[in-house]
């Protein structure tokens, strides 16, 4: 029964986030791509009449969107954004593929921006080429692509109804899907909720008497790895945390140590501008200076007794 249920568990965890994460749907893979041959102009900012351009290989068929990381912008009125144009072919084609147009509000609003298009049935293994024109970029409005970032994600948009019909393809997109979960970070996150009973049981049936430990590693997981904050993680770790206390009979000093540490480090990160990162290492002592309290009142009113 004890192998059982962890192997019932995880595949539990892999159907529901095949088939139930929003973020990325079931038929679609992302993958990390090197621009290659960029303009020398690449990073700078886009002041009209300039053209960006970089070249990248598919490592799949039904190519349909990349995303390509902007830095951030102020935000100025709609009539005075940018015209962008983007277009992609395939490196040694006459003629674009496709060409869309785009204000630079939509930019200014979602900096990680994908750039679709129709879908290219036969484009793994092809190296294409995409540009981005600017029509009326300014000192206020212009957009530029971030400087750390060398990749794009390339997004691919499988027919689900092939999938099913072609059992060698449903095999290989499955194996595909798997490691696709490991490599992209929002699509595992996404699917981190239905990893939670998982972890709900290795934790109840473990005997190591610090595994409150597993509640730490998840909030600096939250903390470090998980962009935006999400109710249901708080309030399960919160949850986990309270049954932790409860169970191995935690005292309020524990409490109020992590909640002190996690208020440092959430100094320490605004010093660094970190600013994300500050604020959650500051929601996550306060839930800790919560419960000490609470533990710290039920003592008081036992010892009353």
């Amino acid at each position: 029964m004890w192998v059982l249920t962890p192997i019932a568990l995880v595949g539990l965890w892999l159907i529901l986030s095949f088939t139930r994460n929003t973020a990325v749907p079931f038929s679609v893979l992302l993958y990390q791509s090197k621009v290659i041959n960029t303009s020398a102009n690449y990073n700078n900012k886009l002041i009209k009449g300039s053209v960006v351009d970089g070249e990248f290989t598919a490592k799949q068929n039904y190519l349909g969107a990349i995303t390509i990381s902007f830095n951030p912008m102020d935000k100025v009125r709609y009539d005075e954004e940018d015209n962008l144009v983007f277009r992609i072919k395939e490196v040694g084609k006459d003629r674009w593929y496709s060409q869309n147009k785009y204000k630079s509000g939509l930019v200014q609003e979602n900096p990680d921006f994908p750039f679709g298009f129709p879908g290219i049935s036969d484009s793994k293994n092809k190296l294409f080429q995409f540009e981005i024109v600017s029509f009326n970029g300014n000192s206020k409005n212009a957009v530029s692509i971030n400087k750390n970032s060398s990749n794009l994600t390339a997004i691919y948009q499988f027919s689900t109804g092939e999938i099913r019909k072609n059992k060698m393809m449903f095999t290989n997109f499955l194996f595909e899907k798997m490691l696709n979960m490991f490599s992209v970070g929002n699509y595992f996150v996404s699917s981190f909720i239905y990893l939670l009973p998982l972890i709900a049981y290795f934790y109840f049936i473990s005997k190591f008497k610090r595994k409150y430990s597993l509640v730490v590693f998840l909030i600096l997981f939250d903390c470090f790895f998980i962009t935006g904050v999400y109710d249901w993680i708080f309030w399960a770790i919160t949850l986990l945390w309270i049954i932790s206390v409860w169970k191995l009979k935690l005292n309020s000093g524990l409490s109020f140590k992590l909640a002190l540490s996690l208020l440092v480090l959430s100094f320490f990160f605004l010093l660094f501008t970190q600013q994300s990162i500050a604020e959650k290492t500051a929601l996550w002592s306060y839930m800790f200076l919560a419960v000490g309290t609470i533990q710290q009142l039920v003592l008081v009113r036992k010892d009353e007794k």
